[in-house]
């Protein structure tokens, strides 16, 4: 009993810890796509701004906020286990409207302004979400609407009034397990396994042994 509880105590040790080391693969897989995002969004932001670029029916596809769900969406399509949207409560286009889930996110974060990501796994799938808050660009188009662009105020009556530091929307990012997550669950099942192996094993020899 005693070889017993020592060799199941170092098995589900070592299973927690790959469990562990699985959820931080997982969660630097989400932090790394939604850095790209962010810097990917801030780069077409500034190209805007110190270009002087002027808003008509032509640019205004370019805008981050279209890109953004475009570039989003091909990712997705390249790669079946990620699914990247960014999304708020009081969107402009429909199809960047919060599904339940996700609107929950949104609630935690106008709650908890500290916190800087939620990440959860439910089921076999993992979610990551991340806030985006306005900045002083974001204003010129979100912030009073006789300040907008006249193509944005004639084209959208949504979302405005916004102020310097107000929960635009999140980054939500839905993960299936990669490769490390399915080598690292291989390996678990291994170990237990083996260790069944060995105890029977064992106790067959004691058996005979005492027999």
């Amino acid at each position: 009993m005693f070889i017993i509880f020592i060799f199941y105590s170092k098995t589900y040790v070592e299973s927690v810890n790959a469990n562990k080391i699985k959820e931080q693969s997982m969660l630097n897989s989400a932090e790394s796509l939604s850095d790209f995002l962010v810097s990917f969004r801030t780069t077409y932001q500034n190209i805007f701004i110190q270009n002087h670029i002027q808003l008509d029916e032509t640019t205004l596809k370019f805008l981050p906020v279209k890109t953004t769900n475009d570039m989003a969406n091909l990712f997705s399509e390249l790669n079946t286990k990620v699914k990247i949207s960014t999304v708020s409560d009081n969107p402009r286009n429909i199809i960047n409207k919060a599904n339940a889930r996700q609107i929950e996110s949104i609630n935690y974060f106008k709650k908890n302004k500290n916190k800087k990501y939620i990440f959860k796994k439910t089921k076999d799938k993992y979610y990551y979400s991340q806030p985006l808050y306005i900045t002083n660009i974001c204003l010129k188009c979100h912030g009073k609407i006789e300040n907008a662009p006249k193509i944005i105020s004639d084209k959208y009556k949504e979302a405005y009034n916004y102020k310097l530091g107000e929960l635009r929307g999140i980054i939500d990012i839905e993960l299936e397990e990669n490769n490390i997550a399915i080598m690292l669950d291989k390996a678990s099942q291994s170990r237990y396994l083996t260790v069944i192996i060995f105890l029977i094993i064992f106790l067959s020899i004691m058996f005979f042994y005492i027999k």
